[in-house]
């Protein structure tokens, strides 16, 4: 196997309280204690990672800023979604260099496990009405891609009692956001239904599998109680 086969990356998406977080951990787990050397690096590409003043994310207000928010210029608004896309941009090139990298100059397989990716960050805005279809597409464009995504598809009522922040119509309304992002962007999809999350593990390590012939699932799956 090449050198840069051996560099391979993956992006959990979905909506608040769909568990990408905690299939984060578990995969990273999983990954350093199998059969193979490897480093896994999980990152988060979202909110503020390298420019952190000026005025806040859209997307990190809480319930009782949303009123203050929406009295922001619009114009403001839109120009503050742009530089939190561009800084996140800016944070997975350097995290793709880095794996690159460690790649190219360690002994191990190299894993990024992304904790969302821009495509999940872009759902939302364009949800909010911060950016516009063309801006998105542009800024999309110019982001390393993940070669694997999966959508963690969670019923909006049980998200809505794991994460507790909104209402449940933010929920629902989210859920049909990342539907549609799904087919439109091709992303592979793990339905929760009613599998604890060890199951809900082995079901990410299968459509990873069958992403690339080359990573034998097995291997990991015995591992899996």
């Amino acid at each position: 196997m090449s050198q840069l086969a051996r560099y391979r990356s993956v992006a959990l998406v979905g909506i608040d309280g769909s568990g990408k977080s905690t299939q984060s951990k578990l995969l990273r787990r999983l990954l350093e204690e199998g059969p193979d050397k490897t480093r896994v690096f999980i990152v988060h590409p979202f909110g503020r990672k390298l420019l952190r003043v000026g005025v806040s994310s859209p997307l990190l207000q809480s319930t009782s800023d949303m009123k203050r928010l929406e009295k922001r210029p619009r114009l403001l608004h839109r120009l503050v979604a742009v530089a939190d896309m561009m800084d996140v941009a800016i944070y997975l090139w350097l995290v793709r260099v880095r794996g690159t990298f460690a790649t190219l100059f360690g002994d191990r397989e190299v894993w990024v496990v992304g904790d969302r990716s821009m495509d999940d960050v872009l759902v939302k805005h364009q949800r909010q009405g911060t950016l516009s279809s063309k801006t998105a597409a542009l800024i999309r464009r110019l982001v390393p891609e993940f070669q694997v995504t999966i959508w963690l598809e969670v019923a909006p009522q049980v998200a809505m009692v794991r994460d507790k922040d909104f209402e449940l119509n933010h929920y629902e309304e989210l859920y049909e956001a990342y539907s549609a992002a799904a087919k439109r962007f091709g992303w592979r999809v793990v339905r929760e239904a009613s599998r604890g999350p060890e199951e809900v593990r082995a079901r990410i390590v299968e459509e990873l599998a069958q992403a690339d012939p080359n990573l034998d699932a097995r291997k990991y799956l015995q591992m899996v109680p």
